[in-house]
């Protein structure tokens, strides 16, 4: 038990040394593409290095100002969820491991299954969310979507969008590890929604 915990620490101590190199060169990724916005539905495509693209949907069923959907640099996310995440941890609530383990979850292939339907059947966003404590911690945390959150960076997705609960926490999240512009609210994103007809 102690030498997996030594193994742990070290490992994830790599794993960060790593990513702080691999920043500084690091170019931001192009943002996923919305390629459906209907009334009940928004698809955006997320593209994953030598394979077809995937497909991510939010349901219009939470439109209000309070919901955002936020586009992460998942190299950046990544960094910044694995360093705020403890040293030892098991797959805890919405803690971090290091990207070789994921596959390991005990829930990951139901991801992989999710993820292999195609744009009539797209998985779910993640809700994901940002906080700073009173002492000053950066948390990331998940509401849900975790497991499918493991399979994106360890299939080495460059970018994908989340759903966000609230403006500061969305707001926090994009400064930390976003891309393009400021996170934009389910309202907005399905005002322009095309009509559905049957």
């Amino acid at each position: 038990m102690l030498r997996r915990r030594i193994h742990d620490v070290l490992s994830r101590h790599l794993e960060l040394r790593q990513l702080r190199k691999a920043a500084q060169s690091h170019r931001s990724p192009e943002l996923p593409a919305l390629v459906k916005v209907d009334p009940f539905e928004a698809v955006w495509r997320v593209s994953i290095p030598n394979c077809e693209p995937r497909f991510m949907s939010v349901s219009s069923g939470a439109i209000d100002h309070k919901f955002f959907v936020v586009h992460l640099d998942a190299e950046r996310f990544y960094h910044a969820w694995l360093k705020a995440s403890p040293a030892i941890t098991r797959r805890h609530g919405s803690d971090c491991i290091c990207r070789s383990q994921m596959p390991f979850d005990y829930k990951y292939k139901w991801a992989v299954d999710g993820f292999s339907h195609g744009i009539n059947n797209p998985v779910p966003l993640a809700e994901a969310g940002a906080h700073v404590d009173t002492s000053g911690r950066l948390h990331l945390d998940f509401t849900n979507g975790v497991t499918r959150t493991f399979w994106l960076l360890a299939n080495r997705c460059p970018a994908f969008p989340v759903e966000v609960y609230g403006a500061d926490s969305a707001s926090l999240l994009h400064h930390v590890a976003g891309i393009g512009p400021e996170p934009q609210s389910l309202a907005e994103v399905f005002s322009n929604a095309q009509p559905y007809f049957l």
